[in-house]
């Protein structure tokens, strides 16, 4: 044989064929990206009180999404309530400071109802993302934007008029404030802010993250709430992870009533639990070879008794390690989720199909990685409904991650998302009821009716205590 043939054949090879085949697109998957507004991570870069200000920030919006809808990216989950405060007109909450630098301040047009049309027109679906209990992310920050924009009741009205609704921690993790889970007027004063939410805007889906109880664990800031609505039948982590099973139960219920079409999901922490009863009560095992902070221990999350009570539409687990990782290995957590939620749903009465959107780490790796972890998560995909979410925006669009100079949006474009595909339906979902655009002076609850308004439901601090049903 010629010499030198084998080292010619190796050059024509590389010369010929692409560095990677172009993987086959499923006819429908969830495509989206976290737009993420806390710190202004990434948008808006301009918060400030000019009369450019809002065209500025629009501007940097629709570039974001522009790019996005260039690399086949058919849905963007907007993070509309960072810190019980809003980047949209609500009458509940002060306009968030990442828009003008002060709380309360308003910006001069609604954010979330400018994104809302910008994604329609581009054939996008727009996920409200909110945080449900994170008040402040450090002590006294609130305090501050009182003192900037002298106008207390605009920026801290909850510890003006309700300061037993929050939990204060000073721990290695977390220096800031919740709203407490296990508070019933917290939790029902959280559910009617979302209930308007749904109502007055045309949002295609609802999502939530991760953070309830904060990272770092939770030790006596909740003492006063336990020692007046803890049953004494369920243990301080039961009872704690109870309250959060029925503010989901809570929002699930509501959007079916309201908004029976629009999606509901939630976004967990990767590890689901260490402990081997948190599975094996609802017929699963845990995952081999992992081992981490977990959300059933340490955050008091329950997402797969969210599936088995039929509570939410869709999980985005956060799966933010690598496919060579050992104790948090991507493929081994992704392949656990996914059989997790589709054995509980086919135990299922009903037949509802829970569909399952990895969360993956734009901000860690590029597109290779991402590449591999999008192939594993198709493969896995319960109900032949696969998807992905990345965080954070900017990230995906501009991290290469590499030697490559392409970014990972662009290169998944041509590697993975080649063709324009709808986001998967549950079955289970009629089609989206668009429900009359309420003004907030029509709204059924406001703060000096709520207590009323709440008398005899589940979160009604006299009824409570009395519930062992969880």
């Amino acid at each position: 044989m010629f010499p030198h043939a084998k080292t010619y054949l190796f050059i024509v090879c590389c010369l010929v064929l692409p560095p990677r085949l172009a993987a086959q697109a499923p006819p429908a998957e969830f495509r989206a990206a976290w737009l993420t507004t806390l710190k202004n991570i990434d948008w808006p870069k301009t918060a400030d009180i000019t009369p450019e200000t809002p065209a500025a920030q629009q501007a940097e919006l629709t570039g974001l999404l522009d790019r996005l809808q260039a690399g086949n990216i058919n849905a963007v989950c907007f993070q509309a309530r960072p810190s019980a405060d809003a980047l949209y007109s609500s009458p509940y909450e002060p306009w968030s400071p990442v828009l003008t630098g002060i709380r309360g301040q308003d910006p001069g047009y609604d954010p979330l109802r400018f994104v809302i049309e910008q994604a329609h027109a581009r054939g996008m679906e727009l996920h409200a993302w909110i945080n449900p209990f994170r008040y402040e992310r450090n002590a006294g920050e609130r305090v501050l934007d009182i003192e900037a924009c002298m106008a207390a009741e605009t920026s801290d009205p909850i510890r003006l008029e309700h300061p037993e609704w929050l939990l204060t921690y000073h721990t290695a993790q977390y220096q800031g404030s919740i709203l407490d889970p296990g508070h019933p007027d917290a939790r029902a004063y959280v559910l009617q802010v979302i209930t308007d939410l749904i109502r007055r805007y045309d949002i295609d889906g609802l999502v939530m993250d991760d953070y309830f109880y904060p990272y770092g664990g939770t030790n006596d800031e909740d003492l006063r709430t336990r020692k007046a609505y803890q049953p004494d039948s369920l243990s301080v982590g039961d009872w704690r992870r109870a309250c959060v099973n029925e503010v989901i139960r809570a929002i699930h219920d509501t959007i079916r009533a309201v908004k029976p079409g629009l999606r509901f999901g939630m976004s967990p922490f990767g590890i689901y639990s260490m402990t081997d009863s948190a599975a094996s009560r609802l017929g699963l095992t845990l995952p081999q070879g992992i081992s981490g902070t977990d959300a059933w221990a340490d955050l008091y999350c329950d997402p797969l008794e969210w599936v088995a009570g039929g509570y939410v539409d869709y999980l985005a687990p956060q799966l933010y390690w690598s496919t060579k990782a050992t104790r948090q290995n991507y493929e081994t957590l992704c392949s656990w989720w996914c059989r997790s939620v589709a054995t509980l749903d086919s135990i299922r009465a009903d037949g509802k199909q829970t569909h399952v959107y990895i969360s993956h780490a734009s901000y860690r790796f590029g597109a290779e990685e991402l590449g591999l972890q999008i192939d594993l998560s198709r493969k896995y995909a319960p109900h032949n409904a696969p998807g992905c979410i990345f965080y954070n925006t900017n990230q995906y669009l501009n991290f290469t991650g590499g030697r490559s100079p392409e970014n990972s949006c662009d290169k998944l474009r041509r590697t993975h998302f080649t063709e324009s595909v709808p986001t998967p339906v549950p079955l289970h979902l009629t089609p989206a009821v668009t429900a009359p655009v309420l003004q907030p002076d029509s709204m059924p609850y406001t703060p000096d009716t709520l207590d009323a308004d709440w008398q005899g439901s589940r979160f009604h601090r006299t009824t409570l205590r009395q519930q062992t049903d969880f």
